[in-house]
């Protein structure tokens, strides 16, 4: 008998153990390479693109932005995902797009500031990326801006390859049971560097 009861309680170990194996896998497994953080605002408080002989354009950034950004990251850093509430990731980026055109000269300058962060909130650097797209305002205009926002992401991801920090938070295991910063904390993170620490 004790060596039944024996036998079970190592079975009911092993078992427990498989499970709390499992359970730490998973959840190290949902946690993305980066979580992107878009304010609600760049979705409901479109910018104004004038142009001098017309009412101009309204543009909502965040839903141009937000394909844009997160197909390009996840082809140069693998897991990315745009923050959707409390997820977690190994790094967190504030993406803050921005677009301007000039009649005169007939070019949107679009712009991505991104301010990087941990996956427990410690601020890292800025960064900013930056378009120049020649363009018409009334024949295409739609393609311009999507091109603009195309060319800052990709400006800006060449500035994260060559800081190099991203790609080391990426590279580091994920450490179970530490505390993680939810990407809808972002807003609340600190950013602290000067303007002179700003990769540009």
């Amino acid at each position: 008998m004790n060596s039944i009861r024996l036998f079970r309680q190592i079975i009911t170990f092993f078992f427990s153990a498989c499970l709390i194996s499992m359970a730490c896998n998973t959840h190290a497994a949902s946690i993305t390479n980066i979580q992107v953080y878009i304010s609600p605002d760049e979705y409901s408080h479109p910018v104004l693109l004038q142009f001098p002989w017309g009412p101009g354009e309204w543009v909502y950034q965040g839903m141009t932005v937000e394909p844009i950004a997160e197909n390009m990251l996840q082809v140069s850093f693998g897991a990315v995902a745009v923050c959707q509430g409390v997820q977690k990731g190994k790094s967190l980026i504030w993406l803050r797009p921005s677009l301007f055109f000039n009649p005169q000269v007939g070019i949107y300058y679009g712009t991505m500031l991104a301010n990087l962060y941990d996956g427990k909130g410690k601020y890292i650097n800025k960064y900013a990326g930056e378009s120049k797209v020649q363009g018409s305002f009334f024949s295409g205009r739609q393609e311009n801006i999507t091109e603009s926002y195309r060319v800052a992401m990709g400006d800006l991801i060449t500035k994260l390859k060559a800081d190099n920090a991203l790609a080391e938070i990426i590279a580091a295991d994920f450490a179970n049971g530490e505390e993680y910063a939810s990407c809808s904390q972002v807003p609340t993170l600190p950013s602290n560097l000067p303007n002179s620490a700003l990769k540009k």
